[in-house]
């Protein structure tokens, strides 16, 4: 795929996400806390797209780990399978396989009693025990928090940083790392703003369920991502960063 196709991708990708951040937020304009319950709840619909996506951004990653090799052995592992590729591919299984308690709830299996006894919400789940407790707003593993974090270190500060630092450049372009379009790694920021902004205005009754629906335009922007690596690598065959912001 061309810089000029890929760009054209990217933007297609940015007003989809914009599309879904519209949808989403949009729930709570109806004011009926049922409704909104009822589509922000455990397995609820906003919950199954999420886990869909993430699957989705899973499956993507695990094709590029087969498929597609760096153009130099990695510093220190010397291989040249890539395993940024392979990181992002388990990072997004474990997200997915946990949205649905690794298909507890689907399956009826029953809890160990191990994670019965430290998990909030008695399931078969890592993000739900007590140490990552999403209620507690003042816990620094706060999954929730973290996970933030991740949202904008992956989408904003390091392509900021490619951009900044040409020492960053050179030791990104010699690990292969795939790099998030800023245009799209900005609409993360977007999110959290309205979030924020709406939390603030509707009752406590609903927030667990705009946290939950909230959820569902970031992890389509991860899909867009993998997306856009999927049309064409980061990088040139000779090494050099060829990601789609670059020219727009």
């Amino acid at each position: 795929m061309t810089k000029t196709s890929k760009n054209v991708l990217v933007w297609a990708l940015f007003a989809t996400n914009i599309c879904f951040m519209v949808a989403s937020f949009s729930v709570f304009l109806m004011r009926d806390e049922a409704l909104v319950r009822s589509l922000g709840e455990e397995d609820g619909l906003f919950q199954n797209v999420r886990t869909v996506f993430f699957f989705l951004v899973s499956a993507i990653f695990f094709v590029l780990f087969f498929r597609r090799r760096t153009q130099q052995p990695l510093p220190v592992v010397g291989t040249r399978w890539n395993l940024f590729y392979l990181g992002l591919a388990v990072l997004f299984l474990f997200g997915g396989g946990e949205d649905i308690s690794w298909g507890q709830r689907i399956f009826g299996w029953g809890t160990p009693e191990i994670l019965n006894q430290y998990n909030l919400q008695k399931e078969i789940s890592i993000h739900n025990l007590a140490i990552f407790d999403t209620t507690d707003r003042a816990n620094l593993l706060n999954m929730d928090r973290l996970y933030i974090i991740f949202q904008m270190m992956f989408g904003i500060a390091i392509p900021v940083g490619w951009r900044a630092s040409s020492r960053l450049r050179s030791t990104l372009a010699r690990l292969s790392f795939p790099l998030m379009s800023l245009r799209l790694g900005l609409l993360f920021l977007v999110d959290y703003a309205v979030f924020k902004i709406v939390w603030a205005l509707v009752s406590q009754n609903v927030h667990y369920s705009l946290n939950e629906i909230r959820q569902v335009p970031t992890a389509f922007l991860f899909l867009a991502f993998a997306v856009t690596e999927l049309a064409g690598p980061s990088y040139s065959p000779s090494g050099e960063y060829n990601p789609p912001f670059r020219s727009g």
